[in-house]
């Protein structure tokens, strides 16, 4: 209880004592990368269309759509950038996602009016519905390459991938009908990130799990000095790699919706109390009240500590069993002064968990 409440001055909850000790025993660390060890502030730096036309859908999704409902003039190259970013803002108007708050920023002088039917999410990849703005209907899809290629012919997906192997910065896709956005988002490494994984890594081995793509992901990795990176994963994906690691004990550190299985699986889920979600939060075991990635350092020195004084008040109270109980049931001692040992020997205990609360 001491730990817990020094803990908790600093912006850190636990969710009880015993994830101290496991803490202490975890031999990996695994770190989401967007929101926890960058910012995850995205400013969406470019909006544009893709520049081949009519980008038609697979056969299989054309037979499930009712063509009818949907606004599709073939004739034309070029759909309404504005109208394009209103669906888009419309469409991620529920995700908590840094992206998604990008996309708000980036629509909220538009005055559309844009209603969404037909939601659907694809955890970790997309989502889609269907628009309906200036009296028409349009069936929109946005998310990750993968997620977008699904719904295009062979063709574009190859060109497709050849303009954007060639990125350096997150991207995302916007499909309206048979036009197809590219929405790319900057966002910076924290500071506190490269203090923080300097220090862990002389004693953990740090690994990178992120839905991101293998160009972001080593980037960041190689900056902060992370060798064991995974990326392009879903939540499965991420879940599998949790549950692989915790063999040997895992923390694992994330703010999504599509961390909060692996951070489930983890032995400990550490998440972040302002920017992560609510369902991260719940499936976590510590939250950083403030988003202060540092303090991470101080959760490891307090279970290392906590450890050692449970040791000391063992040991301790081993010894006043040893050398007052025995000898006053033997008669060697008086019964008052073995009492008092007994009873000097709690408040000693206590005072020496005190400690607790100056480190």
């Amino acid at each position: 209880l001491t730990a817990i409440s020094s803990l908790a001055k600093k912006g850190i909850m636990l969710k009880g004592g015993f994830i101290l000790d496991a803490i202490r025993k975890c031999k990996n660390i695994a770190f989401d990368k967007t929101g926890t060890l960058t910012t995850g502030e995205f400013v969406l730096s470019s909006f544009e269309q893709m520049g081949f036309e009519q980008i038609q859908f697979n056969q299989s999704e054309l037979k499930t759509q009712k063509k009818e409902n949907f606004n599709k003039d073939l004739k034309a190259n070029v759909f309404d950038k504005d109208k394009a970013l209103a669906i888009a803002d419309s469409l991620e108007k529920k995700s908590s996602h840094p992206i998604a708050k990008a996309i708000h920023i980036a629509a909220k002088d538009l005055k559309y009016d844009v209603k969404i039917t037909e939601f659907k999410s694809d955890a970790g990849l997309g989502i889609q519905g269907i628009s309906e703005i200036d009296d028409k209907k349009h069936k929109v899809y946005i998310g990750k390459l993968e997620y977008i290629e699904k719904f295009l012919t062979d063709e574009k997906k190859k060109f497709l991938s050849e303009k954007i192997s060639k990125k350096a910065k997150t991207v995302s896709f916007l499909l309206i009908d048979n036009f197809l956005f590219v929405l790319t988002f900057s966002d910076e490494i924290r500071e506190s990130s490269f203090s923080l994984i300097k220090t862990l890594k002389k004693s953990k081995n740090l690994i990178m799990l992120t839905g991101d793509n293998s160009f972001n992901a080593n980037f960041v990795a190689q900056k902060l000095g992370i060798e064991n990176v995974f990326a392009n994963l879903k939540v499965e994906d991420k879940l599998k790699y949790a549950a692989k690691y915790s063999e040997k004990g895992l923390i694992m550190i994330g703010d999504g919706i599509n961390d909060a299985p692996s951070l489930s699986r983890a032995t400990v889920g550490i998440s972040l109390g302002k920017v992560g979600s609510a369902t991260a939060i719940d499936a976590s075991d510590v939250i950083l009240l403030n988003d202060d990635i540092l303090l991470i350092n101080s959760i490891l020195k307090k279970a290392n500590f906590t450890s050692s004084i449970a040791k000391q008040n063992l040991i301790f109270a081993l010894l006043i069993i040893v050398l007052a109980s025995i000898p006053s049931l033997l008669g060697l001692i008086p019964l008052w002064l073995a009492v008092s040992l007994h009873e000097g020997s709690s408040v000693l205990v206590g005072l020496n968990c005190l400690r607790l609360t100056r480190r």
